[in-house]
């Protein structure tokens, strides 16, 4: 029940559509970010402080394997939306993200059944997972669409809503402390998220009208999965590599100094999602003080990260984090990784405004190119493979953002701050690399 009351957050009523609850931000959205956002940081450290280091690393690949999958899944839906609604002003469109939800919690659900048959547990996991983001994808960028910043913050964190679930009850002894246990409270979850969409898609539309209106919105969409997925797996796909190349132990430390530098991203998304239909339909030169702006206040959250994540590392896994108490560094690594991280998505709402959707795509593949770098040289020595992949996923981010700017069809000079910002990011980066080899 409490998963079920999680999960209809997501989609309590029909998105009011340009401008709607604006005047409701301030006070309300904060408190409805801060709930949120505390779940995205508390729910995974609850994680790995209740299961064992190597099933919390499973966890943690499983989580990152569902959000790659998602990005497919998706087909660029959440993209269409925003396009759809802010720039062309049609809400007639809504039954179809509504349609495209329960489409996807439907396969999911099923081919989460079948790897429950067959035993694959890890497979199951990322199959609802997958589901899930799916649908809170779809319903945050509804909410942000309309303005309304606190039901789009509750909506971004419905998955990590449902894994804080699992986590108190798992420290509850309610349930297993294995991956199997939370599978369970996703499926749940995932259930919930399909019935109360087909509930409210009931009666809005015809069947006629929903073909037309879902090949418009997927025609626009599919267009922007290749650049989506590549965000995506730019942003995720660090804890996989480190499952490749390491250990699930490994997957475990590369996660616990992930999660305790999340907060960054938090602050970009509250702040994004605050100011979204500004940032969509501004001029250029808002946006890019907009983002020089977000940048010092990144920079200084990550200046915190560094400080207290140790701290709270070792007092959630003790000595497991002994490594991580003495290396300060590897938080300052981590911290960069997600302050190019939210300038990559920002720069991505951007060219997505401006209908750029595919030139942005070349120098994102390159930049994952450049993240699997680990992976090719996994016999290095000299530095852990943790902060191997951190430094290259970091470097291969901010070679998308570069591209972003090149391809954004504004000249030079209006980036001139944005890429200074971007190019010091990535020498802090190789000196605190270089900091932690040769230790």
């Amino acid at each position: 029940m409490l998963t079920a009351a999680v999960t209809m957050v997501q989609m309590s009523a029909e998105v009011k559509f340009l401008g709607a609850g604006q005047g409701k931000r301030g006070m309300g959205a904060l408190i409805a970010y801060a709930l949120s956002k505390a779940s995205v940081l508390i729910a995974p450290l609850l994680l790995s402080a209740v299961l064992p280091l190597s099933q919390y690393g499973l966890v943690e690949l499983s989580l990152s394997v569902g959000q790659l999958c998602a990005g497919l899944l998706a087909a660029g839906l959440p993209s269409s939306l925003s396009y759809l609604t802010l720039k062309r002003a049609q809400p007639r469109y809504l039954p179809a993200f509504y349609f495209h939800v329960i489409v996807t919690a439907v396969l999911c659900l099923v081919a989460s059944v079948v790897a429950y048959f067959f035993d694959f547990v890890l497979f199951r996991a990322a199959a609802l997972v997958s589901g899930i983001v799916v649908s809170q994808f779809i319903a945050s960028e509804k909410y942000r669409a309309s303005g309304r910043a606190a039901a789009s913050s509750l909506a971004e964190s419905t998955l990590y809503l449902q894994v804080l679930i699992f986590g108190a009850a798992a420290y509850a002894n309610w349930l297993p402390r294995t991956l199997p246990g939370l599978n369970f409270t996703l499926s749940c979850g995932l259930a919930s998220i399909l019935c109360w969409n087909a509930v409210a898609f009931r009666g809005m539309t015809s069947r006629a009208q929903l073909w037309r209106i879902y090949r418009v919105a997927l025609g626009y969409g599919i267009r922007t999965v290749p650049a989506s997925v590549a965000t995506v797996g730019l942003s995720s796909f660090g804890r996989v590599l480190v499952g490749i190349v390491g250990s699930a132990s490994q997957v475990a430390i590369y996660s616990l100094v992930y999660r305790l530098c999340a907060p960054i991203v938090a602050i970009h998304q509250f702040l994004t999602n605050l100011f979204f239909t500004k940032l969509y339909t501004g001029q250029v030169k808002d946006f890019e003080r907009y983002f020089a702006a977000l940048t010092v206040a990144l920079c200084l959250a990550g200046a915190m990260s560094v400080i207290v994540g140790p701290l709270l590392a070792y007092r959630l896994i003790g000595a497991n984090a002994l490594a991580i108490e003495r290396q300060p560094a590897l938080f300052a690594l981590m911290a960069m990784v997600m302050i190019l991280w939210s300038q990559l998505s920002l720069m991505e709402l951007f060219m997505n405004r401006e209908a750029k959707l595919l030139v942005q795509l070349p120098g994102l593949l390159a930049g994952c190119a450049l993240a699997l770098t680990p992976f090719v040289f996994r016999t290095w020595r000299g530095a852990d493979q943790v902060a191997n992949v951190a430094l290259f996923q970091g470097l291969g981010l901010a070679l998308g953002v570069a591209w972003q700017f090149r391809k954004s069809g504004h000249a030079a000079p209006v980036w001139r701050v944005p890429r200074a910002l971007v190019l010091g990011e990535s020498t802090v980066m190789v000196l605190v690399w270089l900091v932690i080899a040769l230790r």
